[in-house]
């Protein structure tokens, strides 16, 4: 299970890399969310988990935003969501 089973494995994607042969790519909203999770896990923050959060999420081309605030508060424990990130986009 990806993301201690928080993640929608139907969101997995299969990108062909050479004909014939693809790899399978978890959603960017798990990625961006995970993230956030590393930020919050100690009590001094690490920001470059932040940092990586934001870029991912201004890389990205689209995005489930709903489905990402979910994501986000599974791996905070409820303690952030969407909206802090966005907050500290600038």
């Amino acid at each position: 299970l990806l993301f201690d089973g928080h993640s929608d494995p139907t969101r997995i994607q299969l990108v062909e890399i050479i004909e014939g042969k693809a790899v399978a790519i978890a959603p960017v909203e798990d990625l961006i969310a995970d993230r956030m999770g590393q930020y919050i896990s100690t009590q001094a923050r690490v920001p470059e988990m932040l940092d990586q959060a934001i870029k991912m999420f201004q890389l990205a081309d689209r995005l489930d935003e709903d489905y990402l605030d979910k994501r986000i508060r599974d791996e905070t424990s409820g303690e952030l969501g969407l909206e802090y990130m966005k907050g500290r986009i600038g």
